[in-house]
């Protein structure tokens, strides 16, 4: 049975509730981070008491007081963390630290995550779906709940397009760049620089030739704002190639 775990996230608290074992963890919405190093420093703690406890490890690094899960919110990387934080946190209460896993194998093991956020209708919809987006890709959700409605894609389609994606971006094209290379012909790779232009454009074409092959059948399986998000945060550098393929087969604009 999927763990079912409630995040109650408004302009007060953050908190969290596994809603089998009533096992609960809140601070109040003060998350104190070092921007300029990407850390979370603190949940809960006024600024001033932070920095005087950490002030041997950071010196004068500058630190800042966010509240997360807000309309005018731009912070999704810290508020996926503080999900995560919070979600060690209610482990290591409960004991069950060394079992916990936020990135689970298959989705028929995930979790449940009920957000309760309110006003989230008012927020833009861009950031509404980013948030339901970047939830489903880090923690592999199986199902999500924000305000009691269903926001996630189904977890099996999910998974289908990773293991499609896996299939053309890695698989095949490793595949068809070996079968290439051994299959050159001995006048070319006597020509040590015909050869080795022969090799470079096998694997540009089998490179991008899988993420065509990925781009056409993943738009197929999930969403197309899903794929984007996926291509843009998820999947490392979003390429001019990249951005120019989203556009012609999927219409939509990545940035990089």
């Amino acid at each position: 049975m999927a763990v079912e775990l409630v995040f109650r996230l408004d302009s007060g608290r953050l908190g969290i509730e596994d809603r089998k074992t009533g096992e609960k963890v809140e601070f109040p919405n003060r998350v104190v981070v070092n921007q300029a190093r990407g850390l979370i420093l603190s949940l809960g703690e006024d600024e001033e008491v932070a920095r005087s406890r950490l002030a041997g490890r950071f010196g004068q690094d500058e630190m800042a007081t966010l509240s997360l899960f807000c309309v005018e919110g731009t912070h999704l990387t810290y508020e996926l963390r503080v999900l995560a934080h919070l979600r060690r946190l209610l482990a290591r209460q409960s004991g069950n630290a060394g079992r916990v896993s936020l990135l689970p194998g298959k989705p028929g093991k995930g979790s449940d995550y009920v957000l309760e956020i309110p006003g989230y209708e008012l927020f833009p919809l861009a950031r509404r779906r980013e948030l339901e987006h970047a939830i489903q890709a880090y923690f592999r959700v199986r199902r999500l709940l924000i305000n009691g409605e269903d926001r996630a894609i189904p977890a099996a389609r999910r998974e289908l397009e990773i293991q499609v994606r896996r299939l053309f971006v890695r698989a095949l094209p490793g595949a068809a760049a070996i079968v290439g290379y051994l299959a050159a012909p001995a006048s070319l790779r006597a020509d040590r620089l015909a050869f080795l232009a022969y090799v470079l454009l096998i694997l540009v074409l089998v490179y991008y030739g899988g993420r065509v092959g990925w781009m056409v059948l993943a738009r197929r399986i999930v969403p197309v704002e899903y794929c984007l998000y996926m291509l843009q945060n998820a999947r490392g550098r979003c390429s001019t190639v990249d951005r120019w393929l989203a556009r012609t087969l999927w219409g939509r604009s990545a940035s990089g």
